[in-house]
This record gives structure tokens, C-alpha cells and sequence, in this order.
């Protein structure tokens, strides 16, 4: 089809047929979200021998020259264009589409979170040139759409990519592994001449140890094996690190200043024995303890006492049984205890 402006015409109205007997046409174009047309404006026009289409809405905006008509059949129309500036030819493809606006927003965050992965894959690894990245399912070959995958390139020598963010529900972090392996296998499959080296697995912040553990026993002298986490802090997990404890300890804070009620208490109870031991815990609550055993504490509500998860109020009515408590602690809790199966 030349680009005759009569000819631009017949295109132009053979594209808003198409949409007016197809109200729930989708636009695709490889490499973007996917476009409803039907919850989208668009302007379509003929402007100095250009078809120029405008699609926008509250996520996308979208501007094409259509070109021709490359394809046409029930319910699909497949249309060139030309990139703006020396951008290379491509194919929009508008059919009809029975997708949900659900499915649609899911393809579309997939398709955005590919595109993070790209630019994580650049920044990473600048020598290498990362190569055909889609979240396209691929039911042929049990390839699933929740996995954007790609290959990283440099001459012969190559890495398979697999990643899923956390706009997809947890089973898929715990199911990449299956999907990546499978990913590895086809590709040194279909080039058997490509060194393959192994796989690199992008995962969501935090979503990282259940694959890290399963590494663990994978034979290194198949492939190599990394693993990525990606968020506020992205991190290298090693899957050397599964076993170990991971400790942490929460800062101190300065101790609240107590009301004179309450410091008068705090200090008759620290004044019972040498061996109360005044501490506080990492709220700056204070708690009051015999030998380890706590049997007092500060709380919102003001100070309490008892043993386990016993709380009995502390006032001057209440300072005698304290005063008992801590006598039968002391009685018990003691190198030379007459009864070492005691609770205390």
C-alpha cells in the first residue's frame, strides 16, 4: 500500500471500522503493555501524508505513523509503522480481545517489570548484550508468563536470565528454579555450539532463601548458579550462606523518663537487694529481674509484677506480695537449692 493520501485514508477508515465492531480490542506491540482500546482515547488522523495514530490513557501514551496493512483476517489486524526519527519498521497487531481488564494489568506489569530487568541486566553487566528478555508464555515448551527470561551474550559465551517481580503472587520465587532450569536446558539445546555458562535468577527483596537452599545441592559442575535480589537494597545471594543464623541486633533506646510516681516505685524495688538487676528492654520499657528471673516490669499502664505472662498491678497495697515474691525467689533460685526441680 502506497502512501497516497487517498490510500492513507482507506486505511485510516478501515481501522475505525475495525474498532467500532471490535469495542474490546486490545493494541499489542512487542516489547510494551498491552493497550484496551476500548478504555483508551485515540485520535487518528492523516496530517502531510503521515497516518498518525495517538493512543493514551491514565497509564500509557502512545504515538505511531502506520505505515500499511501487512496482515488482515477475522477479528486481527496487523499494521506497519515507522518509529519517529531513524527508529526501526515494526507491527502493531489490534484484535479483539476477551481478556479482562485484570488480565490485561497483569500483562502489563509483566511487561514493565521486563523492562526493569533490562535496565538491572545493563547496569550489572555492561560488556554483556542481553538478548531476546519477553515475558511471553510459552506453553510449547512449559515456559510460563510469570518468568521474564532472556539470554546475556557475549560471542560464544552466554548466561540465561530469569527473573519474576513482586507484582506476581510468592509461589512464583518459589517456583523459579523449575522454570529457570528448564530455560537453561532449551537453550543449549537449540545452539549446542554457544557455551552456556549457567543461570542467573532475579528475585523480588527477601524472596531469595528458598531458591538459595535448593542451589545448595545443585551440582556446580553442571552450570554456575546466582542468584539476584532486587529492591531498596539489590544484594548477591550466595547459597554458601544457607544454615547459618542470621542475627540482628535492634538499637538501644534512651529509657523514657519515669513520672515521680513511678521513679519513687522503681527505685523502693531496686532497693530490695544488691541482687535486683534493673534492665531495659530494646523500647526503653525498664524490667526488674533476680538472678535472670523477671519479675517485675514497666509498662504503658505503669508498673507490673508477677512471673510468666502473670501481671498484678504494683501499688501500695500490693508492694507486700512483690516483697513475698521476690523472698521465695531467692529461696529457690540459688546454687545451694534444697529443691532444683523448683520452677523459679
Amino acid at each position: 500500500m502506497n502512501k497516497a493520501a487517498g490510500s492513507l485514508e482507506e486505511l485510516r477508515e478501515k481501522i475505525e471500522l475495525f474498532l467500532l465492531d471490535h469495542p474490546s480490542a486490545v493494541l499489542t506491540e512487542p516489547g510494551r503493555e498491552v493497550m484496551d482500546i476500548g478504555a483508551s482515547s485515540y485520535s487518528l488522523s492523516v496530517q502531510h501524508d503521515k497516518l498518525l495514530w495517538h493512543i493514551w490513557n491514565e497509564h500509557a501514551n502512545l504515538v505511531r505513523q502506520i505505515t500499511g496493512l501487512q496482515r488482515e483476517k477475522s477479528g486481527r489486524l496487523e499494521l506497519r509503522f515507522q518509529r519517529f526519527g531513524k527508529g526501526p519498521a515494526g507491527t502493531l497487531v489490534l484484535a479483539d480481545s476477551r481478556a479482562t481488564p485484570e488480565q490485561l494489568d497483569r500483562r502489563a506489569r509483566r511487561v514493565q517489570f521486563s523492562r526493569t530487568l533490562r535496565r538491572w541486566l545493563h547496569q550489572l553487566f555492561p560488556q554483556w548484550k542481553v538478548e531476546e528478555l519477553t515475558s511471553e508464555p510459552d506453553w510449547g515448551r512449559s515456559l510460563s508468563g510469570r518468568y521474564a527470561r532472556g539470554v546475556l551474550a557475549r560471542g560464544q559465551q552466554a548466561w540465561a536470565v530469569i527473573g519474576t517481580g513482586d507484582q506476581e503472587d510468592p509461589s512464583a520465587a518459589e517456583g523459579i528454579l523449575t522454570y529457570g532450569l528448564i530455560w537453561l536446558d532449551w537453550l543449549r539445546q537449540r545452539n549446542p555450539s554457544r557455551v552456556v555458562t549457567g543461570l542467573k535468577i532475579f528475585l523480588p527483596s527477601g524472596k531469595a532463601d528458598t531458591t538459595l537452599q535448593r542451589l545448595a545441592w545443585m551440582d556446580k559442575d553442571v552450570a554456575r548458579w546466582e542468584v539476584y535480589e532486587a529492591g531498596e537494597e539489590s544484594r548477591i545471594g550466595d547459597s554458601a550462606d544457607v544454615g547459618n543464623l542470621r542475627t540482628k541486633l535492634s538499637p538501644l533506646r534512651e529509657p523514657a523518663p519515669l513520672p515521680p510516681a513511678l521513679r519513687q516505685a522503681s527505685e523502693r524495688i531496686a532497693g530490695l537487694s544488691s541482687q535486683v538487676e534493673t534492665r531495659f528492654g530494646s523500647g526503653g520499657l525498664r524490667n526488674w529481674s533476680v538472678r535472670g528471673l523477671v519479675f517485675a516490669r514497666e509498662t504503658a499502664r505503669g508498673i507490673v509484677f508477677g512471673l510468666g505472662r502473670a501481671e498484678s498491678p504494683l501499688g501500695e497495697a500490693s508492694f507486700v506480695e512483690l516483697e513475698d515474691l521476690i523472698h521465695r525467689i531467692f529461696h529457690f533460685r540459688r546454687v545451694d537449692t534444697q529443691d532444683p526441680t523448683h520452677p523459679f
